[in-house]
């Protein structure tokens, strides 16, 4: 187990995910329209399969809304 933290929440994750797989960890939908930053550097949608997630990661996992 490793600790990062998610929206500002410490969490002890597996070691070896990758950002998709940590996503689906939360329960959160890969097809939702979402942005992640990693320690503040904002992670492409194409790299979400194959970025590793590091002890002490940061991320801000934020979904965006659309409307008038």
């Amino acid at each position: 187990m490793i600790p990062i933290t998610v929206n500002g929440t410490p969490r002890d994750v597996d070691d070896g995910l990758t950002v998709a797989s940590l996503l689906s960890q939360l329960g959160i939908p890969e097809q939702m329209a979402l942005a992640i930053e990693r320690n503040r550097s904002v992670l492409p949608r194409s790299t979400w399969p194959e970025v590793k997630v590091g002890a002490g990661d940061v991320f801000e996992v934020v979904s965006l809304v659309g409307g008038g």
